[in-house]
Formats: C-alpha cells, sequence, structure tokens
C-alpha cells in the first residue's frame, strides 16, 4: 500500500479467528492496531506473531467508544476496521490505492459475504459495510451495530466502494452466533430503553430474536421499525423489510405477508424482495403472480442473497409448474438451476 493506513480490530478470547483473520490482511501491507477488551485466552499471544501494535481497553458495552479507541492508537488518519471473524478473500490493491487518494472526504465501503442457514441448506448473503474512513472527519456513533458518522454535522457523506472483499466466519458457528445474539440482545433493550424507540434499533432487536428463534417477537420488532418514517434507499431498511417477511412465513402468517405488495414500487429494484414476495405469493396459492415475481427477479441484477435472481427462483417456477402438472415446463427450470442440489433431485425424479 502506497498510502498510509492503519487497519484497527477490537478483541475478546477471539483465539479461534484472529490467526486467520490477520494472516489474510499480510497482503495489505498496513500497520495493524488490535486493542484486547479483556481476553483471557491466547488471542493477544496469537495476534503478536503479526503485529506490535496490541493495546489493552477498558470494556463499557459500547462498541463505538471501544473502536474510537482503537483508533486513536493508530499512526495514520486513516482508518480500516476488520472484525476478528472477517478473513480477507479478494483485495485489488492498485485500484485501492488510487481510491484512497480521494477519500479524505468520503467513507469507504467493503463487501462482506456471509454465509448462514435458512430451511436446512447453506446461503450466503453480501453485504456492503462502511469500514474505512479518516478518523480526523468521522468517529464511530452507537453502543451497539455502530455507524460512522462524521464529526460535523454538516459534512455532505459520500461512499466509495472498496476493491476489498471479506469471507464473514461468525455466522457459521450457530452456538457462537447464538451467544452474540444474547450479548447484543441486551445491549439493545438497554439503548432502547434509555433512548427511546429508534427503527434501526428495533431492526437489529428483530435480528436478534430470529437468531435466537423467537419469530413472533422478531416481527413485532420489525413491524415496530417499519411503523416509523424510514428511507427505503437504506440497506438497513430494506434488510427489515425482508426480514420481517420472511418471519412471517415462518409464524405461517401468509396472508399476513400479503401486505409487503403495498411497497412493492419502494424495493422492487432489488432480486431478494421480488424472491421474497413470489414465496408469499406461493404460500396463499397466488401461482401466477408468483411465476412473475420469481420471473422478474431473474430479471434484477441487483442482490443480496446468492441464488435469488437465477437457480432459486427458477427452481421454485419448476415446483410450481410441476405441482400444475407441466412436467415438461418443471424439468427446463430444473436444468435451468445449474448444480443446485434441490433441482438436481427433482431432475432424478422427473426423469426417472
Amino acid at each position: 500500500m502506497n498510502t498510509p493506513l492503519s487497519i484497527c480490530l477490537i478483541a475478546k478470547n477471539e483465539e479461534q479467528h484472529i490467526g486467520k483473520c490477520l494472516e489474510a490482511l499480510a497482503p495489505l501491507k498496513c500497520e495493524i492496531v488490535l486493542a484486547d477488551t479483556g481476553s483471557d485466552d491466547r488471542t493477544p499471544a496469537i495476534a503478536s506473531a503479526f503485529t506490535d501494535q496490541i493495546c489493552s481497553i477498558p470494556w463499557t458495552d459500547d462498541f463505538a467508544a471501544a473502536r474510537n479507541a482503537a483508533a486513536a492508537k493508530a499512526s495514520n488518519d486513516l482508518i480500516l476496521f476488520v472484525d476478528c471473524d472477517e478473513y480477507l478473500r479478494e483485495a485489488d490493491i492498485p485500484a485501492l490505492d488510487r481510491l484512497l487518494d480521494n477519500l479524505r472526504e468520503s467513507l469507504g465501503v467493503i463487501t462482506l459475504m456471509s454465509p448462514f442457514r435458512r430451511d436446512g441448506e447453506e446461503r450466503i448473503q453480501h453485504e456492503h459495510i462502511t469500514r474505512l474512513y479518516d478518523r480526523r472527519r468521522f468517529r464511530w456513533q452507537g453502543r451497539i451495530h455502530e455507524n460512522i458518522v462524521p464529526t460535523n454535522s454538516l459534512t455532505q457523506v459520500k461512499h466509495i466502494e472498496l476493491p476489498l472483499i471479506f469471507y464473514h466466519a461468525g455466522y457459521v458457528d450457530e452456538d457462537t452466533l447464538h451467544r452474540k445474539a444474547e450479548r447484543d440482545l441486551k445491549l439493545l433493550l438497554d439503548q432502547l430503553s434509555s433512548d427511546g424507540e429508534d427503527p434501526y434499533l428495533c431492526f437489529q432487536a428483530g435480528q436478534c430474536y430470529s437468531i435466537l428463534g423467537d419469530k413472533e417477537t422478531a416481527a413485532q420488532y420489525f413491524r415496530k421499525g417499519l411503523s416509523f418514517d424510514v428511507d427505503p434507499r437504506l440497506a438497513y431498511v430494506r434488510d427489515m423489510v425482508d426480514a420481517y417477511g420472511y418471519a412471517l412465513l415462518d409464524l405461517q402468517r401468509y396472508r399476513e405477508a400479503l401486505g409487503l405488495e403495498a411497497v412493492r414500487d419502494s424495493f422492487a429494484g432489488r432480486a431478494d424482495f421480488l424472491f421474497l414476495l413470489g414465496l408469499i405469493y406461493m404460500n396463499n396459492a397466488r401461482f401466477d403472480d408468483a411465476i412473475a415475481a420469481f420471473t422478474q427477479a431473474t430479471e434484477t441484477p441487483l442482490f443480496s442473497v446468492e441464488g435469488v435472481n437465477s437457480y432459486r427462483a427458477r427452481y421454485n417456477i419448476g415446483v410450481i409448474n410441476e405441482v400444475r402438472g407441466d412436467k415438461e415446463k418443471a424439468i427446463a427450470m430444473y436444468r435451468a438451476c445449474g448444480d443446485y442440489a434441490p433441482a438436481i433431485s427433482r431432475l432424478a425424479a422427473l426423469c426417472v
């Protein structure tokens, strides 16, 4: 890297991930600052093989405070934050250098690939997360699920997509995911109690309840978050709409889920919403509408979860055609799904 950049992390008992995380960052050749918030495992010892910039900071139940304290220890003003369970997979370093020359007034956005399980199969979500900033102009804010905000409220914030792709391992281990959800939920409920209701905090609380298996309470928080005058262009609002729809499907409240038709114009630019709408139509036996929604999803390039604008959408169209007895159309759709295992299984059954 030609542009001075510091990579910062906060850690507590991350011996499972920290070595892989720091090793993956080596190609960037940047200063690495690890702020430990009280580990009693081998996290600091493992990290010492990759950086001598290891410090201890007090944990005050405030993630933003911890991140700001870590950034203050860095030698450079440009800061890239990475979580310990994130591993750098792809980096176009020359392109990154060119972008960093002009990033002083903007925020940098990385791509995070997060595997998760739904309906018994693994899926991968592509998230775009703001993680790089100039500490002279920006800081972290929020005790939990914190955001980067300008120090001057009049600053017009711009975002720049960075050629950095990370793999997020934190959602793979369900026990760890549950422990984090329990920890986060306590902080979120405390903040909601002290600061009042907020749509973003409602969304995050709903996510925690969903992870912990309480779909009913999750749906209540998503519904509450969407009751505010929220901006449909915001990523968390789009995710909250999707999460609310899936919560209603999990609860088998199919007719209630049809209420999301009312916001179709605001969210139909994403294949994820169209795919969700297709599932809602399927569960309400509106099969023509479902096929139309899935087809539109395949024609929509913007997506978050892999497959919603390709093999998953085509698979569901195949299922509908199979149920209707149109074997040829079903086979054609299943074949268009490539190596998607459920489609291969249906082809094997239909082509005997």
